[in-house]
């Protein structure tokens, strides 16, 4: 079973892609198909890929191309993170505070329950 998948990018009725696959096999990618959609390619919208098995369409997927611009180019000004405080690790001030408090708490509970058991064997 031989598959091509085909795309018009333009409008103009002429294939722009094409993907050719070999007959499925589980242990092989050569039964896969893929396009890279670059902005530059492929405008915004929406577009018909037809999928043929042995030179007869098979069936017709639609793909709707929504572009995604942005850049990285950090927070957009006036913008403050933390209200504007600089890392002074209360984060790790507050962690070590209650692991302290936490073992303070066990070595209380435990001369607590020493005592009991010292008093009870008198």
């Amino acid at each position: 079973v031989n598959r091509t998948i085909l795309v018009d990018l333009d409008g103009d009725g002429e294939y722009d892609r094409v993907c050719e696959t070999e007959p499925y096999n589980s242990s092989s990618i050569k039964d896969e198909c893929s396009f890279m959609i670059f902005s530059d390619l492929w405008d915004a919208g929406n577009y018909h890929l037809d999928i043929f098995v042995n030179d007869t369409l098979w069936k017709t997927l639609n793909l709707t191309v929504v572009h995604d611009y942005h850049e990285e180019l950090g927070p957009p000004s006036g913008y403050t993170f933390n209200n504007g405080t600089s890392g002074s690790g209360d984060i790790e001030d507050d962690a070590g505070g209650s692991l302290r408090g936490l073992v303070i708490f066990l070595l209380a509970s435990a001369a607590l329950v020493w005592m009991a058991r010292r008093n009870g064997d008198e």
